[in-house]
């Protein structure tokens, strides 16, 4: 796809507070068909998807989604193929890994690998967003950011909502074992893993594993002549062998495959 045929922008949350449950602001616009059908990576917390044209659907394993308007696409473990309407419009709001659990206070473990309509999953957020469209269709988000920042005010303070949030940041920023964290904050593995999995979805190794794969896959879309040992070491994986087996498992698809096509979203979409 030509860069002119779609807008794509991201406006990252730095509100300390509002950081701990929505992550980032997006905006696609697009027009025309695909080139490629665009692969989403597992992602490892939910996204809100405002849809103001047309509609798209997802395929993983042989099963395609269509969901009419406003859905929840919630933390995936797997790989979906996307297929876009025609004229696609689209507001995204990138929760944290525990962002949906505070909105919903639903456990978060149940709905992992699941997209839902909107109006059923969030019916207040999606009531809201029925009265803000026109102004989302101007990209004028401070509607939607006032109410979602009303919506998490109550939880600013709330002890386990810290705990998550000092959780993904060490995981985050550190090649860290998940003993070395419950170390940190003085909980045993057992107790801080059943907090973490209702609260985000995903047990503690496999969210380490998706963002520790993410960050592989960004190097791996900037570099050209690609040394698969020197990743391997700095990402932290046992050897060579073990990365390949990961992102294979992953990918559905040997790396060397993937090379060839380049059909994931951060290889057709490009930031502005």
């Amino acid at each position: 796809m030509e860069k002119k045929d779609y807008l794509l922008k991201q406006y990252m949350v730095e509100d300390k507070d509002i950081k701990k449950f929505i992550k980032s602001y997006w905006i696609l616009k697009k027009s025309g068909e695909d080139e490629k059908i665009p692969k989403l990576f597992p992602i490892p917390s939910a996204h809100i998807i405002i849809s103001l044209e047309d509609d798209c659907s997802f395929e993983s394993k042989g099963e395609r989604r269509q969901i009419d308007g406003d859905m929840v696409f919630h933390p995936t473990t797997h790989m979906w193929s996307i297929y876009y309407g025609r004229n696609t419009h689209i507001i995204g709001i990138e929760l944290s890994p525990q962002g949906y659990y505070y909105l919903s206070g639903e456990d978060v473990s149940k709905k992992v690998d699941k997209i839902e309509p909107l109006r059923e999953a969030l019916p207040g957020l999606w009531r809201f967003i029925q009265r803000e469209r026109e102004n989302l269709r101007k990209h004028r988000l401070e509607g939607l950011k006032g109410y979602l920042r009303k919506e998490f005010q109550k939880y600013f303070e709330d002890g386990d909502a810290r705990i998550i949030d000092e959780v993904t940041g060490y995981v985050d920023r550190e090649q860290i074992l998940i003993r070395e964290v419950t170390e940190r904050l003085g909980f045993s593995v057992r107790t801080l893993e059943r907090k973490f999995k209702r609260n985000t979805g995903l047990t503690l190794k496999k969210y380490q594993t998706i963002l520790r794969l993410n960050a592989l896959l960004e190097d791996i879309y900037m570099t050209e002549e690609i040394n698969w040992g020197e990743l391997a070491v700095k990402h932290g994986f046992f050897d060579q062998a073990h990365m390949i087996k990961m992102l294979k498992e992953y990918l559905g698809m040997a790396p060397g495959e993937y090379l060839e096509v380049r059909d994931l979203l951060g290889d057709i979409f490009e930031v502005e």
